[in-house]
């Protein structure tokens, strides 16, 4: 019988195959990432991450030339790079 997906097990891949050695700083980013969208939390963080990041879009749109609004943009674009990142790293291009 096949299970469907196990955040934790996943996580545990993950961890227990580290064939990429990463500093310390980016090890732990990633594992935030990572338990952010795996869900360890009860999809928690995600939840509060998918907020703020609509939050940023609007803010980003909605007053473009404020302060507040090229920040906004900045991070905006730090999560399509992110993305793009992904694609690139899955072959998706």
């Amino acid at each position: 019988m096949a299970r469907g997906f196990e955040p934790h097990r996943f996580r545990q891949f993950v961890l227990s195959n580290r064939y990429l050695l990463m500093t310390p700083e980016l090890d732990k980013s990633f594992n935030n990432i990572l338990d952010c969208f795996s869900g360890a939390d009860g999809c928690i963080s995600f939840i509060h991450v998918k907020g703020f990041l609509e939050h940023l879009d609007k803010l980003a749109t909605s007053e473009p030339s404020s302060i507040e609004g090229m920040a906004a943009s900045d991070l905006v674009e730090i999560v399509n790079k992110f993305s793009r990142l992904i694609d690139v790293a899955n072959n998706r291009e």
